[in-house]
Protein backbone atom coordinates (compact mmCIF):
# COMPACT_ATOMS: atom_id res chain seq x y z
CA UNK A 1 0.00 0.00 0.00
CA UNK A 2 2.72 2.36 0.87
CA UNK A 3 4.56 1.86 -2.81
CA UNK A 4 1.24 2.57 -4.12
CA UNK A 5 0.75 5.86 -2.24
CA UNK A 6 4.46 6.43 -2.89
CA UNK A 7 4.14 6.16 -6.33
CA UNK A 8 1.05 8.17 -6.83
CA UNK A 9 3.04 11.16 -4.99
CA UNK A 10 5.80 11.04 -7.30
CA UNK A 11 3.58 10.70 -10.50
CA UNK A 12 2.02 14.03 -9.12
CA UNK A 13 5.39 15.04 -8.60
CA UNK A 14 6.36 14.77 -12.07
CA UNK A 15 3.19 15.97 -13.63
CA UNK A 16 2.85 19.12 -11.10
CA UNK A 17 6.63 19.41 -13.12
CA UNK A 18 6.23 19.35 -16.35
CA UNK A 19 3.37 21.81 -16.16
CA UNK A 20 5.01 24.05 -14.65
CA UNK A 21 7.70 23.39 -17.36
CA UNK A 22 5.01 23.49 -20.17
CA UNK A 23 3.01 26.93 -18.97
CA UNK A 24 6.72 28.76 -18.42
CA UNK A 25 7.52 27.67 -22.20
CA UNK A 26 4.34 28.98 -23.32
CA UNK A 27 4.64 31.95 -21.32
CA UNK A 28 8.27 33.06 -23.08
CA UNK A 29 7.03 32.35 -26.80
CA UNK A 30 3.98 34.89 -25.94
CA UNK A 31 6.73 37.40 -24.15
CA UNK A 32 8.27 36.75 -27.79
CA UNK A 33 5.85 36.87 -30.03
CA UNK A 34 4.45 39.87 -28.66
CA UNK A 35 8.19 41.86 -28.94
CA UNK A 36 7.81 43.92 -31.74
CA UNK A 37 10.69 43.57 -34.35
CA UNK A 38 11.46 45.72 -36.88
CA UNK A 39 13.80 45.60 -39.63
CA UNK A 40 15.97 48.76 -41.03
CA UNK A 41 17.15 49.21 -44.35
CA UNK A 42 20.06 51.96 -45.63
CA UNK A 43 18.65 54.09 -48.60
CA UNK A 44 20.37 55.63 -50.97
CA UNK A 45 20.64 59.38 -50.53
CA UNK A 46 22.28 62.23 -52.19
CA UNK A 47 22.99 65.76 -50.16
CA UNK A 48 22.69 69.01 -51.63
CA UNK A 49 23.32 72.42 -51.31
CA UNK A 50 20.06 75.19 -51.00
CA UNK A 51 21.69 77.73 -49.39
CA UNK A 52 23.95 79.77 -47.82
CA UNK A 53 24.84 82.60 -45.49
CA UNK A 54 26.96 83.93 -42.85
CA UNK A 55 24.76 81.89 -40.32
CA UNK A 56 23.47 78.92 -41.92
CA UNK A 57 23.85 76.57 -44.28
CA UNK A 58 21.20 74.30 -45.63
CA UNK A 59 20.88 71.04 -47.17
CA UNK A 60 18.39 69.05 -48.63
CA UNK A 61 18.98 65.70 -48.29
CA UNK A 62 17.47 63.71 -51.65
CA UNK A 63 16.14 60.30 -50.84
CA UNK A 64 13.61 58.28 -53.14
CA UNK A 65 10.03 59.02 -51.44
CA UNK A 66 10.67 62.13 -49.31
CA UNK A 67 13.44 64.36 -48.38
CA UNK A 68 15.33 66.05 -45.29
CA UNK A 69 16.30 68.47 -44.01
CA UNK A 70 19.73 69.96 -42.53
CA UNK A 71 19.66 73.58 -41.13
CA UNK A 72 23.31 74.11 -40.07
CA UNK A 73 23.91 77.12 -37.84
CA UNK A 74 27.77 78.71 -38.05
CA UNK A 75 28.00 80.55 -34.77
CA UNK A 76 26.47 78.40 -32.89
CA UNK A 77 27.18 74.66 -34.44
CA UNK A 78 24.39 73.82 -33.88
CA UNK A 79 22.20 71.30 -36.56
CA UNK A 80 18.27 71.01 -36.94
CA UNK A 81 16.87 68.40 -38.85
CA UNK A 82 13.64 68.74 -40.16
CA UNK A 83 11.66 65.53 -41.21
CA UNK A 84 8.12 65.68 -42.57
CA UNK A 85 8.04 68.99 -41.16
CA UNK A 86 9.04 67.94 -37.94
CA UNK A 87 12.19 69.80 -36.48
CA UNK A 88 14.58 68.31 -33.75
CA UNK A 89 17.97 69.64 -32.66
CA UNK A 90 20.56 67.06 -33.00
CA UNK A 91 24.54 66.65 -32.27
CA UNK A 92 26.27 66.54 -35.70
CA UNK A 93 29.87 67.47 -35.36
CA UNK A 94 30.35 69.51 -38.68
CA UNK A 95 33.29 71.16 -37.34
CA UNK A 96 35.55 69.67 -34.33
CA UNK A 97 38.14 67.70 -35.58
CA UNK A 98 36.58 67.41 -39.34
CA UNK A 99 35.30 69.28 -41.96
CA UNK A 100 31.72 69.86 -43.16
CA UNK A 101 32.06 67.87 -46.55
CA UNK A 102 33.89 64.82 -44.50
CA UNK A 103 30.41 64.98 -41.72
CA UNK A 104 27.81 65.39 -44.55
CA UNK A 105 29.54 62.03 -46.55
CA UNK A 106 28.86 59.88 -42.92
CA UNK A 107 25.07 60.49 -42.82
CA UNK A 108 23.51 57.37 -43.57
CA UNK A 109 19.46 56.72 -43.66
CA UNK A 110 17.56 53.61 -42.50
CA UNK A 111 14.13 52.80 -43.41
CA UNK A 112 11.57 50.46 -41.97
CA UNK A 113 11.13 47.14 -44.08
CA UNK A 114 7.76 47.87 -43.54
CA UNK A 115 5.72 51.13 -42.52
CA UNK A 116 7.23 54.72 -43.20
CA UNK A 117 9.58 55.11 -39.74
CA UNK A 118 12.97 56.60 -40.98
CA UNK A 119 16.31 56.16 -38.86
CA UNK A 120 19.10 59.27 -39.90
CA UNK A 121 22.36 58.93 -38.31
CA UNK A 122 24.39 61.59 -37.97
CA UNK A 123 28.48 61.82 -37.20
CA UNK A 124 29.12 62.96 -33.58
CA UNK A 125 31.99 64.75 -31.87
CA UNK A 126 34.45 61.54 -31.72
CA UNK A 127 37.34 60.80 -29.09
CA UNK A 128 38.73 57.30 -29.39
CA UNK A 129 35.76 55.74 -31.37
CA UNK A 130 33.68 56.59 -34.55
CA UNK A 131 30.74 58.02 -32.61
CA UNK A 132 27.07 58.49 -34.17
CA UNK A 133 23.94 60.02 -33.40
CA UNK A 134 20.83 57.53 -34.27
CA UNK A 135 17.52 59.71 -34.76
CA UNK A 136 14.54 57.34 -34.90
CA UNK A 137 11.54 58.84 -36.37
CA UNK A 138 8.37 57.15 -35.59
CA UNK A 139 5.95 58.36 -38.56
CA UNK A 140 2.62 57.35 -36.98
CA UNK A 141 3.18 59.30 -34.03
CA UNK A 142 5.60 61.98 -35.69
CA UNK A 143 7.82 61.54 -32.58
CA UNK A 144 11.45 61.62 -32.33
CA UNK A 145 13.62 59.17 -30.02
CA UNK A 146 17.49 59.07 -30.26
CA UNK A 147 20.10 56.50 -29.38
CA UNK A 148 23.89 56.48 -29.89
CA UNK A 149 25.91 53.87 -32.17
CA UNK A 150 29.69 53.49 -31.86
CA UNK A 151 32.39 51.33 -34.23
CA UNK A 152 34.14 50.72 -30.54
CA UNK A 153 36.66 48.31 -32.10
CA UNK A 154 40.93 48.51 -32.55
CA UNK A 155 40.41 45.91 -34.89
CA UNK A 156 39.65 47.72 -37.99
CA UNK A 157 42.31 49.20 -39.58
CA UNK A 158 40.89 51.77 -41.43
CA UNK A 159 37.03 52.56 -39.42
CA UNK A 160 36.11 55.51 -41.56
CA UNK A 161 36.53 53.38 -44.42
CA UNK A 162 34.91 50.54 -43.56
CA UNK A 163 31.95 52.45 -42.32
CA UNK A 164 31.32 53.92 -45.33
CA UNK A 165 32.17 51.36 -47.69
CA UNK A 166 29.33 49.22 -46.20
CA UNK A 167 25.74 49.35 -45.60
CA UNK A 168 24.10 49.16 -41.98
CA UNK A 169 21.70 47.32 -40.90
CA UNK A 170 19.69 47.51 -38.11
CA UNK A 171 17.03 45.48 -36.24
CA UNK A 172 14.70 47.16 -33.83
CA UNK A 173 12.92 45.03 -30.83
CA UNK A 174 10.99 47.71 -28.71
CA UNK A 175 13.41 50.28 -27.41
CA UNK A 176 16.71 48.13 -28.25
CA UNK A 177 18.65 47.92 -31.50
CA UNK A 178 21.22 46.29 -32.86
CA UNK A 179 23.26 47.50 -35.64
CA UNK A 180 25.23 45.12 -38.04
CA UNK A 181 27.84 46.45 -40.25
CA UNK A 182 29.15 43.07 -42.16
CA UNK A 183 30.77 40.98 -39.04
CA UNK A 184 30.85 44.27 -36.82
CA UNK A 185 27.65 44.16 -34.03
CA UNK A 186 26.92 47.32 -31.82
CA UNK A 187 23.89 46.67 -29.46
CA UNK A 188 22.05 49.59 -27.87
CA UNK A 189 18.50 51.54 -26.87
CA UNK A 190 16.48 54.10 -28.36
CA UNK A 191 15.23 56.73 -25.38
CA UNK A 192 13.06 59.20 -25.70
CA UNK A 193 13.91 62.62 -27.24
CA UNK A 194 14.56 65.38 -24.57
CA UNK A 195 14.32 68.84 -25.92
Amino acid sequence: METIFLNKGVRYMIALVLLTFVFCSFENNNKQANQSTIEFEELNRKIESISQNVENLEFKIVLKDFNLFLDLHLETEYTTLTIKENDILTDFNFTYDTDLESSLEEIKILKASSGNDIIVILPTTTEEFLTFQLILFESQQSTFREGLFEINTHEISNVRNFYLENNIELIQFNDSFEITLVDFKYKGEFTEYKK
